[in-house]
């Protein structure tokens, strides 16, 4: 059964108007729609609607996932000066921006095709509107990170491994992505592949993965070297 909600509507309608480029034609009607109406149930399953809405400060810590997996992150290892990757900010690098506010010293780069460009970087924040690939340098990262970043899991933990680099992911169905070299059935088996030779790669460098699930705001598990 779909339940409303009672957000400040007319400041979520003018900001995602405000925001309409950033949007393909499809992607804006849905979100402003999902806002128009007051659908609440969109908030736990989709990207568009949670990050905007932890951008104008109107997301409740209870359905917070950014939030959720900041305290995450920082119950598994220290980020102070450390120098921090994130895959797949999302369009305003939601979880960058959380992160940042608890440093107090670092750098976090976000990489992201979609990032919203009137976002400036400066020596706390630097915002790559790129997408990360098994070609990006890592070699001056502490950390990894990526909030559901689909297609960007993969080479996350690829260099991540590869490197010996700390990182931190959670999943998401991720694949297959429709590319020609995919061979997965279907995301479950996609997501076992990665499991596996996540697992296996770090266990060759004396390692271990681990795993965490939060059923409440994702039926997708987060796994970590650290």
């Amino acid at each position: 059964m779909e339940t409303t909600c009672s957000f400040n509507q007319s400041k979520l309608l003018e900001f995602i108007d405000s925001k309409k480029d950033l949007y393909n034609e499809f992607e804006f009607d849905y979100v402003r729609n999902t806002f128009l109406h007051g659908r609440y149930d969109e908030v736990k399953r989709d990207e568009g609607i949670r990050e905007v809405l932890d951008e104008t400060g109107l997301l409740p810590d209870e359905d917070n996932i950014y939030k959720y997996f900041t305290d995450f992150i920082l119950s598994r290892c220290d980020i102070n000066n450390k120098r921090i990757i994130e895959v797949g900010g999302g369009v305003f690098g939601r979880l960058s921006k959380r992160l940042s506010l608890k440093q107090q010293n670092g750098v976090i780069t976000i990489y992201d095709p979609r990032l919203d460009p009137t976002m400036k970087s400066d020596d706390r924040l630097i915002f790559k509107k790129e997408k990360f690939t098994r070609c990006t340098d890592v070699s001056d990262t502490d950390l990894l990170v990526g909030l559901m970043p689909c297609e960007g899991a993969n080479p996350l933990v690829e260099q991540a491994i590869k490197y010996d680099k700390d990182f931190i992911l959670w999943l998401c169905e991720g694949g297959p992505h429709g590319d020609i070299f995919d061979y997965f059935e279907d995301a479950d088996e996609w997501m076992d592949s990665l499991l596996y030779f996540a697992s296996s790669d770090l266990e060759e460098k004396g390692k271990k993965l681990y795993i965490k699930k939060e059923e409440r705001l994702s039926p997708y598990p987060i796994i970590t070297n650290v």
